[in-house]
């Protein structure tokens, strides 16, 4: 015979029947009651909130062990549908499943009556459903008390029907933190105009499992306003949005990265400074596209592979992000056998470039790393000219812009940029579905880029709330987000993510520039560094 629990079993019963009265008769929304938030506790960890002891006991010996062993949720699931597992089929112990009026017929066939307050505790302690039949061997028997067992069953009441935060019954709302004021708030509209336009299109077709999609925007100017009012939205417990999607914080997207990680708020952005070995620690955090130091390494195996030069040079402003991309260019330069790395720093507003030049052919530098402006690139060229001294340069397209084509024509077949994407990588389909778009919702062509990458993240993001399923959570969004391989947005290079892998594209397309036609030549194929 099984242990009970041996202690006030009326006392136990008449409270938990009055809870019952209690919950069937209200409203299962808004946040946990005291008594839900308890049950969550017990029932997910097996402690009691109140800190009173909680025993199991488990197998035909009745085996004693600590209820944090082998909570409920480790069999049932957070959901409390249960899944099979090892050949045992837990049961779906959702409080509308158990109290069903006409019973059920459990695996065995076995049949019983509906559960009441009763009969659910006698199962807990004896290990018998209403009709009286053994549970399975696999079902703990546990010792509750009166409060923990209400507790318990106040839960089971809203287990499901209780939502992360930004997601109800009706909505699911996304946050985003744009600049909607200053240099920048140009582009913050250009983004902003792509979801609102995206999610009316999902809207009017019945939204994601019949939730309407609502986007709540966090503003400000500077980097580190965007941040604060990130950080602002993520703690807002009234209006946090269920996830983040394609934020512009002016460089600050490692530090909201991991202000999401902190809440537990899915995030999907276009880009990250954040190496790969640093976006893989967070949790919460997925990026399209790694940042100006992936495009940098892939700069550094580009010309390992194609030209093999024997001494380089990094050229770098002193700007501390800057700096992080030197350093990451550094260390990839330092996988591959070249003699000699150089490193040469100047003023973020000001280059000697006479003075830089002149020391780079000294050392017989073969190619230059570059890190500063399009003007300032510029002036580098034409003093390496007057030197008479042509070496390979490798330059982000981000920094440098259109001033790479001012480069002297002795440079020709000598310069080589890193972008993100490139032409090649937008299909055909892709790119006939987001003209379409962008027509019928008549969007600026300004800061065309930004919106392509906002569509591809929205897109994505979408896609994993559908795998999420109905019954929508953070964590099977984070779980849908994962398990993408080779996921196609039509407008970008194929995204997968995993375990370990929080930037979908990670790496770069290499291009030569043609000085002579003043464009862009061949396109590497997808360079991922090593």
């Amino acid at each position: 015979m099984q242990r009970s629990a041996g202690c006030g079993a009326d006392a136990s019963v008449r409270l938990l029947l009055c809870v019952v009265l209690l919950l069937t008769s209200a409203p299962n929304a808004g946040p946990l009651s005291p008594e839900e938030a308890r049950g969550k506790q017990l029932y997910t960890t097996g402690v009691s909130a109140a800190g009173r002891e909680v025993t199991a006991y488990v197998g035909s010996q009745s085996v004693p062990l600590p209820a944090s062993a082998v909570p409920c949720a480790s069999c049932h699931g957070p959901d409390g549908l249960g899944r099979p597992e090892a050949g045992v089929i837990p049961t779906d112990i959702r409080w509308h499943t158990l109290s069903k009026p006409y019973g059920a017929v459990a695996s065995g066939a076995r049949q019983h009556p509906p559960y009441t307050a009763e009969s659910f505790a006698q199962a807990l302690r004896a290990g018998v459903d209403p009709g009286g039949n053994p549970l399975g061997r696999a079902m703990p028997r546990y010792e509750l008390g009166p409060q923990d067992l209400a507790d318990l069953i106040a839960y089971l009441q809203r287990i499901d029907t209780e939502f992360d935060p930004g997601v109800t019954d009706k909505e699911i709302v996304i946050g985003t933190v744009l600049p909607d004021t200053g240099q920048m708030a140009g582009i913050g509209a250009a983004m902003r105009a792509v979801m609102d336009a995206y999610f009316a299109d999902v809207n009017t077709g019945g939204g994601i499992y019949g939730r309407a999609l609502r986007l709540e925007v966090a503003g400000g100017e500077t980097g580190a306003a965007l941040l604060a009012s990130g950080r602002a939205l993520l703690s807002a417990a009234a209006r946090q949005p269920f996830a983040l999607l394609a934020t512009y914080t002016g460089g600050r997207d490692a530090e909201l990265g991991q202000a999401s990680d902190e809440h537990g708020v899915p995030f999907l952005g276009t880009f990250t400074r954040a190496s790969a070995a640093e976006a893989a620690t967070l949790h919460a955090a997925f990026y399209l596209f790694g940042g100006l130091a992936v495009q940098g390494q892939a700069l550094v195996d580009h010309a390992a592979r194609t030209l093999e030069p024997s001494r380089v040079a990094v050229v770098h402003q002193d700007d501390p992000n800057v700096v992080a991309i030197a350093e990451a260019i550094l260390a990839q330069a330092g996988k591959h056998d070249w003699p000699a790395v150089s490193r040469f720093p100047f003023l973020h507003n000001h280059i000697d470039a006479p003075g830089i030049a002149q020391g780079l052919e000294d050392r017989g530098v073969q190619a230059v790393f570059f890190l500063g402006s399009g003007s300032q690139f510029e002036l580098l060229t034409e003093a390496a000219y007057a030197l008479d001294w042509e070496p390979y340069m490798y330059v982000l397209g981000s920094l440098t812009g259109n001033y790479v084509f001012k480069a002297p024509l002795d440079f020709q077949d000598r310069v080589f940029m890193a972008f993100p994407t490139s032409a090649n990588d937008r299909s055909p389909a892709g790119i006939r579905e987001f003209n379409d778009f962008h027509r019928r919702h008549r969007l600026a062509r300004e800061h065309l880029p930004a919106q392509i990458s906002v569509y591809a993240a929205t897109k994505t993001l979408l896609f994993g709330l559908r795998q999420a399923g109905r019954d929508l959570t953070r964590a099977k969004l984070i779980a849908a987000l994962e398990s993408l391989y080779q996921f196609d947005t039509g407008l970008t290079p194929s995204l997968s993510y995993g375990p370990n892998r929080r930037i979908g594209a990670l790496g770069a397309h290499v291009v030569s520039v043609d000085l002579r036609k003043a464009s862009l030549g061949r396109s590497s194929e997808w360079i991922t560094p090593q």
